[in-house]
């Protein structure tokens, strides 16, 4: 979607929407229109470990770098460029993608974010951004959607109260609806809904932009998660 600010100049076009579909050659790099970012850093006295997204056989593959027994973590998102700005603010914005595959001997986990920002509205902490971060692990199982803020993150809907795995070609959509008094978060798969919850804390996340984002890794060996099909934008 696009909406056409005017004056007496005509306007600018102002971007409300953003799909990429990866269909494009084998690159280290996800291209001009995404930027990666830390959002976590643990730190730590020796090897870290962090993540990046590279387009793969026509997909995105978000994929581990670094030491395999991480003593600390970088945690990495992904962030459209296009409507960084433009979402921002807008009260109804949804993140989507669709699952295609996970390689991982232990723990690898990858997904997608809604209102992730560096303003840190509250408070700076452990975490150097603020989102609501929904994760898969390698198995496809769809994880915990937590409220991620400065001050540390907070499990919101568990994976266990999600129980469902994704399969290659499976679509899961987040949807973020600010009521004013509360943030309304769904998960869909494929169109029906899997999972809602109601965010009213003092410390709900008021604004930012949808993201894909890596969010742990653990063990030794390869590891990666296979996504395609993104899009974001106004509901």
């Amino acid at each position: 979607m696009t909406v056409r600010v005017r004056s007496l100049q005509g306007g600018k076009s102002l971007q409300l929407a953003f799909s990429d579909n990866f269909n494009r050659a084998d690159s280290d790099s996800l291209g001009e229109n995404w930027l990666t970012a830390c959002w976590h850093e643990s730190g730590g006295a020796g090897a870290d470990a962090a993540a990046d997204a590279i387009v793969a056989s026509g997909e995105c593959k978000i994929r581990n770098i670094g030491a395999d027994n991480p003593v600390g973590l970088y945690k990495m998102a992904f962030v459209p460029l296009p409507v960084y700005v433009n979402l921002q603010h807008r009260p109804k914005t949804f993140v989507q993608i669709t699952w295609q595959s996970g390689v991982a001997a232990t723990a690898f986990l990858a997904g997608f974010g809604l209102r992730y920002n560096t303003t840190l509205q509250n408070g700076v902490g452990v975490n150097i951004a603020d989102m609501y971060g929904l994760f898969f692990n390698q198995l496809g199982n769809v994880g915990d959607l937590a409220r991620i803020t400065g001050a540390g993150q907070t499990t919101l809907i568990t994976q266990a109260a999600f129980a469902s795995t994704l399969v290659a070609g499976d679509t899961c959509r987040m949807n973020a609806e600010d009521t004013g008094a509360s943030i309304i978060l769904t998960v869909f798969k494929n169109g029906v809904q899997i999972g809602t919850i109601t965010d009213s804390a003092g410390n709900r996340i008021l604004l930012g932009s949808p993201v894909m984002a890596h969010f742990d890794t653990a063990g030794i060996g390869v590891k990666s998660m296979n996504f395609d099909n993104f899009s974001c934008g106004i509901f």
